[in-house]
């Protein structure tokens, strides 16, 4: 059973969460089936992560690093406002890897 009721022009559902979270006028109530935007570079740091794995890993792996971060702080401060949790993670999972990968590997070719 979908329930929506209106509420100040926005759709919201009927829990009591739901309803709470409607009175935050500055807190935006996604309808059931949309999602939220991405933080700014959450996107960018898993691209970064992904292609810092296969070149250039210590350059990239650190901006796809500092970019995630800045993408789960930016979702951590605005809840409701901001997804791409996910996506800001695996930049920041990919970049650490890549940082570490690429600086083991200029070790052993250093060897």
């Amino acid at each position: 059973m979908l329930c929506v009721n209106r509420v100040e022009d926005r759709n919201v559902g009927c829990g009591k969460r739901d309803l709470e979270r409607s009175m935050n006028m500055n807190e935006q109530v996604p309808v059931s089936g949309e999602s939220l935007p991405d933080a700014p570079g959450a996107t960018t740091a898993m691209v970064l992560g992904i292609i810092g794995l296969f070149v250039a890993g210590m350059i990239l792996g650190i901006i796809a690093l500092v970019m995630g971060l800045k993408a789960k702080k930016a979702i951590s401060e605005n809840p409701g406002m901001y997804g791409g949790s996910g996506k800001a993670t695996a930049g920041i999972v990919l970049g650490i890897i890549g940082i570490v990968g690429w600086g083991l590997a200029t070790i052993f070719w250093i060897l």
